[in-house]
């Protein structure tokens, strides 16, 4: 049985089939694999939330999101510069912090 989070989502799965929408459901996750609808469009398309389709892709064992290698790496070395960026700062509090209390 289901726990947790994925009980909820089988939840939303059982209310959506009981409810006959499983077409839209389906239709809305296909669309959004081939990028055609947004994760937005493609929950109003299911009739639901964005957190209720979210929940939706991992109980149906979809990736919420699909980034090639290359596009992988480029978020890498983004975060990489923005670690950068934002322990700027910190070093050069640390450094005059140093001076000070010399």
């Amino acid at each position: 049985m289901p726990t947790g989070g994925s009980l909820w989502c089988h939840r939303v799965a059982i209310v959506k089939e009981a409810r006959g929408d499983n077409h839209e459901s389906n239709t809305a996750i296909r669309y959004y694999k081939q990028q055609i609808l947004s994760l937005g469009k493609a929950a109003d398309l299911a009739g639901i939330t964005r957190i209720e389709f979210i929940d939706l892709l991992k109980f149906c064992g979809e990736p919420i999101f699909d980034f090639s290698a290359e596009e992988l790496k480029e978020i890498n070395q983004d975060t990489e510069r923005l670690g950068k960026i934002l322990d700027a700062p910190l070093n050069i509090s640390l450094q005059m912090q140093r001076l000070l209390s010399a």
